[in-house]
């Protein structure tokens, strides 16, 4: 996986953290992008920009992040949430609508990277068939039968 081809946007209003997240992720070898404002994330979406990952980080989820959050999802632009109070069922009721990932937010460039990196991973694995299909590679998959 080619670090310096994915782009992320890290999202905090806590300035330490995008910062120190943004840093972290950079230093590893990604293209990042931060931004401290819900608004001006929106202004960029519809500007036309995209990232191969947005990552959210926040105290919790409340009204202003689940409408930010479904405004994302609906532009195909995959997240992952860092949150220091989420309870399990709202980490469940976020997957359902669509997150990549969801856990608690760290003050640990390691843990962030690590984060991001299987993230990345899944996201590869889920969109591999599709592309193949995006490219007219079908394939079918033939069975044997023993004894024929």
């Amino acid at each position: 996986m080619n670090r310096s081809r994915i782009s992320i946007l890290v999202i905090d209003r806590q300035t330490y953290w995008r910062e120190y997240a943004g840093e972290a992720l950079q230093d590893a070898g990604y293209q990042i992008a931060t931004l401290g404002t819900y608004g001006e994330v929106l202004d960029r979406i519809k500007d036309g920009a995209s990232w191969n990952i947005i990552l959210l980080g926040c105290a919790s989820v409340e009204y202003q992040e689940r409408m930010l959050i479904t405004y994302l999802i609906a532009k195909s632009q995959p997240v992952i949430i860092l949150s220091t109070a989420l309870t399990v069922q709202g980490m469940r009721d976020l997957f359902l609508q669509g997150v990549e990932d969801v856990t608690d937010k760290t003050y640990h460039s390691a843990e962030i990277i690590a984060i991001i990196e299987q993230a990345q991973e899944q996201i590869i694995k889920r969109d591999r068939p599709w592309k193949l299909a995006e490219k007219g590679a079908f394939y079918e998959k033939t069975r044997t039968h023993p004894g024929r």
